[in-house]
């Protein structure tokens, strides 16, 4: 059994599409917390959702992680991460709907979209550097790569055998 195998690969992409579903929920609604609440309030929700989990656990890798990313956050900051949130959310919405459906079109449209995020995502790692930025960068990357895998194989189901 080969790991890579395109049996594998496709239950990787359709995988990644429900995650990226459930992900895209997510961060929609964070996004407009940022954007709605102010920077303070934002501060103690944050603190107030996972400072007990600090307090339990304060060598967990995790936990110090989140709150070390999202502490002292700032309005520039605040707006960044409702804009990546938001962006990220909506689109991947739509792009994933249309990829469910199997429309060929969007596939290179969500690859495009996707490197433009980890484009901009990696800028911003530079200037700001944030572990949680890294991971979702890295998750668009392999799923940016899995959706173009999956678009040359439907693309080859559409071609006749005759033609290969």
């Amino acid at each position: 059994m080969k790991i890579f195998s395109e049996k594998n690969l496709h239950a990787l992409f359709e995988a990644g599409v429900f995650l990226k579903t459930c992900d895209s929920v997510v961060e929609t609604t964070l996004g407009l917390i940022f954007y709605f609440l102010s920077t303070p309030t934002v501060n103690r929700v944050i603190f107030a959702l996972f400072g007990d989990e600090l307090t339990e656990q304060p060598r967990d890798f995790l936990w110090n992680l989140l709150l070390h990313n999202f502490q002292g956050l700032s309005g520039s900051i605040q707006s960044l991460w409702a804009f990546l949130f938001v962006g990220h959310g909506i689109l991947k919405l739509l792009l994933v709907a249309g990829m469910f459906k199997k429309k060929l079109w969007v596939y290179p449209i969500a690859a495009g979209v996707f490197l433009f995020f980890i484009l901009y995502q990696i800028y911003h790692i530079f200037f700001s550097p944030s572990v949680i930025l890294g991971l979702l960068t890295t998750y668009d990357i392999i799923f940016t790569l899995l959706i173009l895998h999956e678009y040359r194989f439907q693309r080859r189901k559409l071609v006749s055998p005759s033609e290969i």
